[in-house]
């Protein structure tokens, strides 16, 4: 199955837009940052986060981070190498603007390298860190 990754404006989603360009519909929406508005769109991209994690708009935390974009970027790379070129191109593009908002929460919020770094070290020194469960 392809993951359904469009490019939608919030004003849109605002106006209960729900259905995606494949005819799929779909629950939640992050936004992406495209190097402007950093502040702005971290504002929006950690009420998102929040609500996709906890189901309230107010209650982010930089682990968050960690818990979805990573997710989608899997999705998307595994999306990509099973994929017709269509969807690929699409998926690619998608892939960077992810990877531009992951990189803009890092340099916003440095504590999540080192949650990250912490969690590699961990799956160095140990082999029971190396399972699907822990990582």
């Amino acid at each position: 199955m392809i993951s359904t990754f469009d490019i939608l404006s919030l004003r849109a989603y605002l106006k209960e837009t729900r259905i995606s360009l494949s005819n799929e519909s779909f629950t939640y929406f992050i936004p992406l940052y495209f190097g402007v508005e950093k502040e702005r769109t971290v504002k929006y991209a950690s009420k998102a986060l929040s609500i996709i994690c906890k189901d309230v708009s107010n209650g982010f935390e930089p682990t968050l981070v960690l818990e979805v974009l990573p997710k989608i970027l899997s999705t998307l790379v595994l999306d990509i190498a099973g994929s017709n070129i269509y969807y690929t191109m699409n998926n690619l593009k998608f892939f960077l603007y992810v990877f531009r908002l992951f990189h803009l929460f890092i340099e916003t919020y440095p504590e999540i390298m080192d949650i990250m770094n912490e969690a590699i070290e961990k799956f160095i020194e140990s082999e029971e860190n190396r399972s699907k469960e822990v990582t």
